[in-house]
């Protein structure tokens, strides 16, 4: 869809630089041409968007634990393949702001910095990557970095926001929900994210094997994964396990058969 915008554009272009020729008059090229471009725009940025998430669970959907939904991207925003795969579709969907936001606040997390240059860049109105935050978030931010800063700096305030490592927690889970929200329905269905559900079902069988391994018999206790499905991921474990059961047979045979 992006190539077709482009084409449209140049097309525009072409008519806008001859437009004194007599035959882009006569068939009015350039309103045409002007008319496809804003239907594209339509298409591609509200239409496909649409129509990709028709069969979607509701968000607020009681079967899905929404903290695991989260932590499991961000999980895979940890790693440098799920953040480079993750980062470039929010780039072609206009929301790159959020993705490298996020990054931003994780480094942050992790090993402190300039939270007065985070806040200016990703939290301030206005600002250069400014994010689609709730305007209550926005505000408190604002009341930290600009209202009850005024008059503390000679105090050292800036240096001791700098060192408060969970400052920007809130705005972080913020910004995951959003992308669990906005970004993830579409990136899951995308070539970018053909990594994605592979993730999801190693860490679905992780999280069984290393937490649950004694109620593997009694589905009914565990705590619901990321797809809401608990039937699926234990049958996936179950196999998992047959198969190394068997493998492990087959060398103890070959063995015996050697000696």
């Amino acid at each position: 869809m992006g190539t077709l915008i482009s084409i449209v554009f140049l097309l525009y272009l072409l008519c806008i630089i001859f437009y004194s020729s007599s035959w882009i008059q006569d068939n009015d090229i350039r309103h045409v041409a002007l008319s496809f471009f804003g239907h594209a725009v339509i298409i591609s940025q509200i239409i496909v968007p649409l129509w990709a998430t028709r069969n979607e669970r509701s968000f607020t959907d009681a079967s899905i634990v929404h903290t695991t939904k989260i932590n499991m991207l961000e999980a895979f925003l940890e790693t440098a393949d799920g953040y480079h795969a993750f980062s470039e579709f929010a780039r072609i969907q206009f929301s790159y702001e959020n993705a490298v936001a996020w990054k931003a606040c994780s480094d942050f997390k992790r090993h402190g910095g300039n939270s007065i240059a985070l806040y200016d860049t990703y939290i301030k109105a206005q600002s250069v990557m400014e994010t689609n935050i709730p305007g209550t978030l926005r505000k408190y931010y604002y009341d930290i970095f600009e209202k009850s800063r005024k008059g503390h700096r000679i105090l050292g305030y800036e240096s001791a926001l700098d060192k408060d490592l969970a400052i920007f927690d809130r705005f972080r889970e913020a910004i995951l929900k959003l992308m669990v929200l906005d970004t993830l329905p579409r990136f899951q269905v995308h070539p970018l994210g053909k990594g994605w559900q592979t993730f999801v079902e190693t860490q679905e069988s992780h999280f069984v094997l290393n937490h649950l391994i004694g109620a593997i018999d009694r589905p009914e206790n565990l705590v619901v994964p990321f797809d809401g499905n608990v039937q699926k991921v234990v049958d996936r474990v179950r196999r998992a396990s047959a198969n190394t059961r068997t493998d492990s047979k087959v060398k103890r045979e070959l063995l015996a058969t050697k000696t």
